[in-house]
C-alpha cells in the first residue's frame, strides 16, 4: 500500500523516523569514517526559536561571504559579511542569501561588514574550466598503474567506498561512438582502458585483497579519484594484489 506524507517537516521527520530506522544495505559491510548503522530524527517547532535557546552554544568557527567587486579588488580590499556560525535555513540558504532574516540568528550572530586586504606578492591562477582541468588529470593517467575509481552511492555496499582498477592504456578522447565490452562511449568523451579489481577480504591489519579480472573496459576518465596512483604489491597467490591499510585510509580521506 502506498504510504501517504502529509506536507510539512514535522509530518516528514515522522515518516522517515517510521519507515527508515536505519541506513539500507548490510551495516557490516560498510567500511570509512562515516558508516553510520542507525539514524536519529529531530524536528525543531518556529515556536523554539521565539525563546533564546540555552542549550545551544556557538560554535568556535566564523562564516564569511564575499562580496568583492571589480573595484575594490583593484584596490586590493575585499569586503565580505561575516558572522560567528553558519545557517542553512530557507533565508540565509543561497540563492537567496537573506541573512537579515535568519531565523536562528541567536545561534549565528548579528551580519558584520569586514574588509580585507588582498594579499600581495605570487598573483592568483585564475580558475581553470572543468574540461581543461579534467584533460589534465587524464594526462596524468599512465599504464600499468591502480587507480581508485567514484562508486555510485548504490553500489558502495558492495566494496566500499571505491573500487580499484588497473589502467591498459593512458587517456584517449574518443573520436567517435563506440559500444566496447558492453559499454557504450560517446564522442569526445575522455576515456581509458583498463581492468577491475574484485575486492576478496581485509585481514586484521586492515590490508585489501584484490584479485584481478582479466576482462578489459573503457572507463570515463571522470570517474576516477583525481588523486595519485595508489601503491599496490601483488600478493601471495596467482593475479591477487595487496592494498595496505595507510593507503587504503588515503583514498577513503579523499573521499570525504
Amino acid at each position: 500500500m502506498k504510504r501517504l506524507v502529509c506536507p510539512g517537516t514535522r509530518s516528514h521527520v515522522l515518516y522517515l523516523a517510521q519507515n527508515h530506522p536505519r541506513p539500507k544495505g548490510d551495516v557490516d559491510a560498510k567500511r570509512g569514517l562515516c558508516s553510520p548503522q542507525r539514524y536519529f530524527y529531530g524536528f525543531y517547532g518556529d515556536s523554539l526559536w521565539a525563546r533564546h535557546p540555552r542549550h545551544f552554544t556557538p560554535p568556535a568557527m566564523k562564516e564569511y561571504h564575499s562580496r568583492c567587486t571589480p573595484s575594490s579588488l583593484d584596490n586590493r580590499l575585499n569586503r565580505y559579511l561575516s558572522r560567528r556560525a553558519f545557517c542553512a535555513c530557507p533565508s540565509c540558504a543561497v540563492p537567496k542569501c537573506d541573512f537579515d532574516k535568519c531565523k536562528v540568528n541567536v545561534i549565528t550572530g548579528n551580519i558584520n561588514p569586514v574588509t580585507v586586504k588582498s594579499v600581495t606578492g605570487t598573483p592568483m591562477q585564475p580558475m581553470q574550466p572543468m574540461t581543461r582541468m579534467l584533460t589534465a588529470f587524464g594526462a596524468t593517467l599512465a599504464a600499468g598503474e591502480f587507480r581508485a575509481v567514484n562508486v555510485a552511492e548504490d553500489e558502495k555496499q558492495l566494496e566500499g567506498q571505491y573500487w580499484v582498477a588497473r589502467l591498459v592504456e593512458g587517456m584517449v578522447v574518443a573520436d567517435r561512438d563506440f559500444t566496447y565490452g558492453g559499454d557504450t562511449t560517446l564522442k569526445g568523451f575522455l576515456v581509458a582502458k583498463a581492468q577491475w579489481l574484485q575486492y576478496m577480504k581485509t585481514d586484521l591489519k586492515g590490508r585489501r585483497t584484490y584479485k584481478l579480472l582479466t576482462e578489459e573496459r573503457y572507463m570515463n576518465v571522470n570517474a576516477f579519484l583525481r588523486i595519485d596512483a595508489l601503491t599496490i604489491k601483488e600478493g601471495t597467490a596467482g593475479s591477487t594484489f595487496e592494498l595496505e591499510a595507510d593507503e587504503d585510509q588515503r583514498v577513503l580521506n579523499s573521499t570525504l
